[in-house]
């Protein structure tokens, strides 16, 4: 037999060699791999989808379903970020704090911080292309670096007319909050999902530990040298009872450089099984927190859809919401006018003032004794002894007055003189004029403060959006249009006569020349068409909205006692608006008598002298009829202005809320989660008694010639079982947290019942403001149509001349100034109670619950789709299908050889833009005070029969009793 050779030979050895240190290779090749870990983008992928998953579901429910729940903000958005999210560049830094970067106690700091490079700015470099910036010219205002000083100021969007939907956009788009909330809900989630993980079989040992490799090189002094590599990797699991499971595996593989250069393994598979049965143990107690975790992600889910109703409501009607600002604007537009009026009326009060009685006469109890007026003045100064007034007949002159003032020197007498010579040269300011003058200034004042807290609230509003405060941003007012209750051309009408008479006025009143006659007729005559054609038509086109809507506004009433007072105004209106009509005819008719009397050659001296103030009174008339119709606009207009409807009761409101608020779902729940707390607690109290399972099998120890890691062997094995029991004996902190927990068992019981309070209490509050702000729109109605009535006939009482040896009375100006101001008010409660209405609309359906808001952010209702959809007018042209009957005058022949001047001949060729318009309109009703409302059928606006108030029987065609508006067939 031959003898076996003790050297291996060089294929034996090789193989052998490689046996044992291929598993020792392996675990080496696994510890390089896993060296570095995985990269930032990895985990933030993982993270990612994990938590999107969790969100999506946790939307099993409508009620809660959320469009978006991505953390990545829009591409437009002012803080979006384009970089790398995993390795973003610097932002800019403050110079003196990037000092401690560079240069930190003494020692030199790191110096790769501009690895990723550094950005401008922390905005968005790009959002500026949304509003027509390039981000080329975005860039040029800022200098790169870090010197503050040397920054320009980067451009800044210009938003022009945003509407309501453009600046719910922009919220979601650029609202920080917005983005804070969503962070919140997607934080919570990525609890639940390491929560999860705890459940998961996990790469972790014995004791939590984790897998290691540690390497070690190892040389003494009588030049032996080793190599140790010491590796452990577990995993185990958590079980929904309380206990968990382990199994880890150990390897030690030691290399020595000396002597014969050995090798030697040896590895250990251990396991571990420990099951609570007291403290610890049970799903009630062990699934707590992936339970809670799981609901506070609902909660979340739930307070988050929840946000995005009440975000919707604080960008619409918040404190500083869009609806506030354009009841603002609409403020502001209100002293405007109010202004304007003001100015109009001070000029018209001078003027009246200016138009001097012929006898201006000073009360004197009597003449001094012995005076008598020298001739140059005896025929033009009187004294009444009835009246006991000193009476001037015409301008007194300096000359007079010294004259005068030299026949006695009485102090009545002297101070009488020196009045009469005041008045009589206008150099007293009348107390009417005073009065508005002071009211003027006033206004002026505030509106500028006005202008300044609109400007204020609309910085803070773009912070709210999320956009510089220094962005130019106008305000879309198509929402203010309705609130137009007298149409601009109306007041341009009033413009018109004005202008007018200050031409008329420059004509010699004692013997005006035929051709100025036959000019300023006709272009009272061009006047007058105009108010037929932006005056006349544009109510009619009023009435006829009022007409589509009458029905719809007559189910809003819900008093029998409104609609018949809506009925019986629109009646009114419409008899005011006939008179008005008759009136601008009968006008008409009078200017074309003048023309063909003029023609005729009835041309003399005092005939035109008496034709000019003739035509001065028609120029009156004319205006008069401009305000009667701004009057009955007013009075139209307001009934057009509709409240969107909400026709719950308060009990049916308040149980819909108890049904469909979320944050209630919530707090309801809160309750249970602090039952499952007092559970929890209690078990803290019991002792720890746990099942204990282990044991392990290994290989031959190290320096046994060990070269297989993986040679178990049964004999190197062992088992292990038995109960661990700590007695509970010292448990004050877990008696306190127990007691802690029944205390707050209690708190939570009494918080849902207070919130639950609280809940019914804001809905119930919501109803009754928005109950209480529909019957002040409605009763805000009335106070603007009376308001324009006053203003009306105070107005008239300042036309009316002052009698001879009387002056006018002073209360005109207060008159005047009360009217105006009863105007403001009214017009600023009108969009004031319009504004409260709407915020209270939303307010309750929010606080219901019932508000759907869809992907774009908006809510579903009728409103304010239509409005993300399309911007509505309310201004519409106006509509040829004419209602009410009317005659025009005959038509006018304009005498081409007369000078028109541009601006008449401008608007001759306005009135041509509508030919036959005038021509085509069915006869005038007969004059008002003969019209018999029976007579006319089939009115589309209804409006009570005379005579029927007291409810008589009516036909059975009719069982209304009313008539209605009808357009009779043209003539």
């Amino acid at each position: 037999m031959p003898q076996k050779s003790l050297v291996p030979s060089a294929e034996t050895s090789v193989s052998a060699t490689l046996r044992r240190r291929y598993p020792a290779l392996l675990f080496l090749l696994c510890a390089l791999t896993l060296l570095p870990g995985c990269s930032r983008s990895f985990w933030r992928q993982h993270a990612d989808r994990e938590t999107y998953r969790v969100l999506a579901e946790k939307m099993t429910n409508e009620e809660w379903w959320i469009p978006r729940t991505n953390l990545e903000p829009d591409p437009r958005s002012r803080f979006y970020d384009p970089y790398d999210p995993d390795k973003p560049p610097l932002p800019p830094d403050d110079p003196a704090a990037f000092e401690y970067m560079e240069w930190v106690h003494g020692m030199l700091g790191y110096q790769g911080w501009h690895e990723f490079g550094q950005t401008m700015t922390v905005e968005n470099p790009q959002w500026l292309e949304n509003f027509g910036v390039s981000p080329e010219a975005a860039a040029c205002g800022y200098e790169i670096g870090y010197s503050f000083e040397d920054q320009f100021s980067p451009p800044v969007p210009v938003i022009e007319n945003m509407t309501m939907g453009d600046a719910i956009e922009l919220t979601y788009i650029n609202s920080r909050d917005f983005q804070f909330q969503l962070e919140q809900l997607y934080l919570t989630a990525l609890e639940l999902t390491f929560q999860r993980f705890r459940y998961d079989v996990q790469f972790l040992g014995i004791g939590g530990n984790k897998p290691t490799s540690d390497v070690g090189y190892v040389a003494l002094g009588d030049g032996d040298t080793s190599l140790a590599w010491d590796n452990r990797i577990g995993i185990s699991k958590l079980l929904p009872s309380g206990g968990q499971w382990a199994i880890e595996l150990a390897n030690n593989t030691l290399w020595l450089f000396s002597g014969d250069n050995k090798s030697d393994t040896a590895s250990a598979l251990s396991f571990n099984l420990v099951q609570p049965l007291l403290l610890g143990g049970g799903r009630k107690v062990a699934l707590e927190s992936l339970t809670q975790s799981e609901r506070d992600a609902l909660y979340a889910m739930r307070d988050f859809a929840r946000f995005r109703k009440t975000f919707f409501v604080d960008i619409v009607s918040g404190a500083g919401g869009y609806l506030q600002l354009i009841g603002l604007r609409q403020g502001i537009f209100n002293q405007e006018t109010n202004i304007r009026q003001l100015e109009v009326q001070i000029r018209r009060l001078r003027a009246v003032s200016a138009e001097r009685p012929s006898n201006p006469g000073e009360p004197l109890e009597q003449l001094p004794d012995g005076i008598e007026f020298p001739d140059s003045v005896a025929d033009r100064i009187r004294y009444d002894e009835t009246t006991k007034n000193l009476f001037w007949l015409e301008t007194m002159s300096e000359e007079d007055r010294d004259i005068l003032l030299s026949l006695s020197d009485d102090p009545a007498y002297q101070l009488v003189i020196r009045d009469l010579f005041q008045r009589t040269n206008g150099e007293v300011t009348p107390l009417d004029v005073a009065q508005l003058e002071t009211e003027l200034a006033e206004a002026k004042s505030t509106l500028a403060r006005n202008l300044a807290t609109y400007q204020n609230r609309l910085d803070t509003y773009k912070i709210q959006m999320g956009i510089p405060t220094d962005s130019v941003v106008s305000i879309d007012e198509s929402l203010l249009t309705q609130f137009q209750l007298i149409d601009p051309r109306l007041t341009s009408l009033q413009d018109e006569l004005e202008d007018y008479l200050n031409q008329w006025g420059l004509i010699d009143e004692e013997d005006p020349p035929v051709e100025d006659l036959l000019l300023g007729i006709r272009q009272l005559l061009v006047v007058q068409e105009l108010i037929r054609a932006d005056g006349v038509e544009t109510v009619l086109a009023d009435f006829n909205r009022l007409e589509a809507v009458w029905d719809r506004r007559m189910e809003t009433m819900t008093e029998e006692i409104d609609r018949e007072r809506l009925t019986r105004d629109v009646a009114r209106d419409r008899r005011i608006f006939e008179s008005l009509v008759v009136d601008l005819n009968a006008t008409a008719n009078q200017l074309q008598q003048y023309l063909k009397k003029l023609d005729s050659g009835e041309g003399t001296q005092e005939y035109r002298s008496q034709l000019y103030e003739d035509v001065n009174e028609r120029r009156e008339k004319l205006l008069t009829i401009v305000q009667g119709l701004s009057v009955v606009q007013i009075d139209i207009r307001v009934e057009l202005i509709e409240l969107a409807p909400f026709d719950l009761s308060m009990e049916d409101a308040v149980r819909l809320g108890m049904q469909e608020r979320l944050d209630l779902k919530n707090e309801r729940a809160f309750v249970m989660d602090a039952r499952r707390r007092l559970e929890v607690a209690a078990n803290r109290l019991e002792a720890v008694l746990d099942v204990v399972v282990e044991g392990d099998v290994a290989t031959r120890s190290l320096f046994e010639g060990n070269d297989n890691p993986f040679d178990f062997r049964g004999r190197n094995s062992s088992l292990r079982a038995g109960l661990a029991f700590t007695a509970p004996v010292v448990q004050i902190q877990e008696r306190n947290f127990y007691r802690a927990s029944l205390i707050e068992y209690q708190r939570a019981r009494r918080a849902y019942m207070q919130f639950e309070d609280t809940v019914k209490f804001e809905i119930r509050s919501d109803w009754r403001d928005l109950a209480a702000n529909r019957t002040a729109f409605g009763l805000t109605r009335q106070a603007v149509r009376s308001a324009a009535i006053q203003y009306d006939q105070a107005v008239d009482a300042t036309t009316a001349p002052a009698q001879a040896g009387q002056s006018r009375s002073s209360d005109i100006g207060l008159n005047l100034l009360n009217s105006l101001n009863a105007i403001l008010r009214a017009q600023d409660s009108l969009i004031g109670s319009w504004v409260s209405y709407e915020t209270s609309r939303l307010q309750v359906n929010r606080d219901m619950g019932t508000m759907f808001i869809d992907e774009a952010g908006v809510w579903d209702d009728s409103v304010y789709q239509e409005r993300k959809a399309a911007r509505p007018s309310f201004i519409a042209p106006p509509d040829n299908s004419i209602p009410i009957d009317i005659q025009a005058p005959a038509p006018v022949d304009f005498d081409e050889s007369i000078e028109l001047g541009d601006e008449l001949s401008e608007k001759i060729e306005r009135l041509s833009k509508h030919p036959g318009l005038f021509d085509n309109l069915p006869p005038l009703s007969p004059p008002v005070e003969d019209v018999s409302m029976e007579t006319k059928k089939n009115a589309p606006l209804e409006i009570p029969a005379e005579g029927n108030e007291a409810g008589p029987n009516f036909p059975a065609d009719n069982p209304t009793g009313r008539t209605r508006i009808s357009e009779r067939p043209q003539e």
